[in-house]
């Protein structure tokens, strides 16, 4: 009975059958589409561009030159062939072994700019020499997830302008450009609340990871800027900075927030962990002014943790900060700038271990 329908309706309707015809063939060609793979000698940025939305992107083990920025669209996943890991503390390093470089002679602001909401990014070398940003990253949605990254060699930050989520990866040597210290150099600079986890940051000008301009809050980052099992040390300023949050003329009233804890954070710049123009900044249960290997790393100013209040009426007012449970190993807990410190607007700094 059931080939006899079948056959009926083919018979009566041979224009039907031929639209389900087309119609499978379609689909095969967009199921065949949805995984693309990309070899050594392949052009990254123009196959990457053409893919469509939604599309995973393979890219093989190699060293690829490109000329153009690398444009990802919502859905899409950029993976490299997987890696190897190795630990530093509670950070995991990963070696891709898939590397991006601009081709000689080409400059460009950034490597690869996400622009859509979901975009996975992971493991990938980026040697973002003659770039301002490796990752170029504000546009790319609260479900951006980057992992298994190593960024380097960025003139501003390794991966700015962020949200989302970074773990398992080494950011180092970006901030190359003096000029863009203090504005956007650094390993990581979020302007949205993001997520920090098992990240090792180091020898950057600027900042470790930083959040930024208003760190504006995100229903699906919980805990605001949370920054957890990550290493910064040998940052040219602070090792984990929150700054400027809220921010008046942006986001006044947005119920932001910071959580910064089991990190390990040593021979920064400035400080090790500040807390500038921020609101309820919670610090707790980090290591600082101690390397991995136990050495004490104490920066020029003895800094561990920055209590900073400016006074200046475009910026946030730094309050609330909740300072417990980390050890200083013979660092401080500073008030900077106009006022502020423990006990002072709601400030509470309790069992630090000297």
């Amino acid at each position: 009975m059931r080939k006899f329908v079948t056959f009926a309706v083919l018979a009566i309707l041979p224009s039907m059958a031929l639209v389900l015809v087309l119609a499978s063939t379609v689909m095969a060609g967009v199921a065949s589409a949805a995984t693309i793979n990309i070899n050594p000698g392949d052009d990254l940025d123009a196959k990457v561009n053409a893919a469509p939305s939604g599309a995973t992107i393979l890219v093989h083990s190699g060293t690829y030159s490109i000329d153009h920025i690398i444009k990802l669209k919502s859905g899409q996943s950029l993976v490299g062939d997987t890696g190897s890991t190795s630990s530093f503390g509670s950070a995991v390093v990963p070696s891709p072994s898939v590397k991006v470089q601009l081709a000689k002679g080409v400059s460009q602001n950034t490597l690869i700019r996400p622009s859509g909401n979901p975009i996975i990014i992971s493991w990938l070398d980026l040697n973002a020499t003659g770039t301002n940003q490796g990752i170029t990253a504000i546009a790319g949605g609260p479900d951006l997830h980057m992992s298994d990254l190593k960024v380097h060699g960025a003139a501003g930050s390794g991966i700015g302008q962020a949200q989302g989520v970074l773990t398992n990866s080494e950011l180092y040597a970006n901030g190359q450009d003096p000029s863009t210290i203090g504005g956007t150099a650094g390993g990581l600079k979020c302007n949205y609340a993001c997520e920090v986890s098992h990240v090792l940051s180091h020898d950057n000008g600027g900042n470790g990871f930083w959040c930024d301009v208003g760190c504006q809050s995100n229903p699906a980052r919980v805990n605001g800027f949370w920054v957890h099992d990550s290493v910064a040390y040998s940052n040219s300023r602070h090792g984990i900075f929150y700054e400027n949050s809220p921010k008046p003329d942006l986001n006044p009233g947005d119920n932001v927030k910071a959580l910064i804890e089991n990190n390990y954070s040593y021979g920064n710049g400035a400080s090790d962990i500040s807390i500038s123009d921020s609101a309820f900044g919670t610090v707790k249960n980090n290591v600082l002014g101690r390397s991995i290997s136990g050495s004490l790393v104490h920066n020029a100013l003895n800094q561990g943790i920055e209590l900073h209040a400016s006074g200046d009426p475009s910026r946030g007012t730094q309050h609330d900060a909740t300072i417990t449970g980390n050890a200083l190993n013979g660092e401080t807990i500073k008030a900077t700038g106009k006022d502020g410190g423990c006990g002072w607007h709601g400030n509470v700094c309790s069992s630090n271990t000297p």
